[in-house]
């Protein structure tokens, strides 16, 4: 959803769509669309957008690499500034309250970018199915939520190969 800033007066627009994110991700699928609720709010210098996903997204166990079904609900609030506004200067450094600010040109800002960048930045990277999650066989690649293979029973480390003689 692009918001065109020339086409409101008021300095509070709230704002409500849905829609199926983009996430270029292999690890993360979104499950059908996302609610997207918010309001942006115009100040002097800056334009301030606070609001609300819920949706849900597919992804892998991180052990066992079962589907897993996540349910996403995120408040984000962000902060923009016009490019004009913005400093041009080619080395500056980079204060904590530069990296929550971000540009917009020709007086539109896509939220449906917003919406992505929030996704991708909140979803943990190890994801497990459940929290005892025993995850797959090293050996023949079974998973061990669903079966218990004999494997590490039946092979020993040549290194340690010895030390089972001494009883």
């Amino acid at each position: 959803m692009i918001i065109d800033l020339n086409q409101f007066e008021q300095n509070r627009l709230p704002f409500e769509f849905k829609t199926i994110p983009n996430l270029d991700e292999e690890l993360f699928r979104i499950c059908g669309e996302v609610a997207v609720q918010g309001v942006l709010i115009r100040n002097v210098a800056q334009i301030e957008i606070e609001g609300n996903i819920k949706g849900e997204v597919e992804t892998e166990c991180f052990r066992c690499l079962s589907k897993v079904n996540l349910p996403i609900d995120l408040s984000f609030r962000d902060l923009f500034v016009s490019k004009e506004q913005f400093t041009n200067e080619q080395e500056k450094e980079v204060r904590g309250e530069d990296l929550s600010l971000s540009v917009y040109e020709d007086q539109k800002i896509d939220i449906s970018d917003i919406v992505r960048e929030e996704i991708l930045l909140n979803i943990a990277t190890q994801i497990l199915c459940r929290e005892d999650c025993k995850g797959l066989c090293a050996t023949c690649g079974a998973n061990r939520n669903e079966t218990m293979c004999n494997c590490f029973e039946k092979e020993i480390d040549p290194r340690w190969a010895a030390l089972k003689n001494l009883k």
